[in-house]
């Protein structure tokens, strides 16, 4: 997790992510920059290796519903 400045990594489930044809989980926003409150969220984003995730809305809503259990 992120505490003030210094950031920590976190173990994420790699092989439920490469199922999920996952390239690259970032974070960015107030929380990488250390100006968080107690009312920041942790903003995440998520590159694919598969473009058709992106593009097709069903498989779009099953990625989300599964990353969504994850983070």
């Amino acid at each position: 997790m992120v505490s003030g400045e210094t950031m920590t990594r976190i173990k994420l489930p790699v092989q439920e992510l490469e199922r999920l044809k996952v390239g690259l989980v970032y974070i960015f926003g107030s929380q990488t920059l250390g100006i968080q409150t107690p009312l920041s969220d942790i903003d995440i984003g998520i590159v694919f290796f598969d473009r058709k995730i992106l593009d097709d809305f069903r498989m779009r809503r099953k990625t989300y519903t599964e990353l969504y259990d994850v983070f």
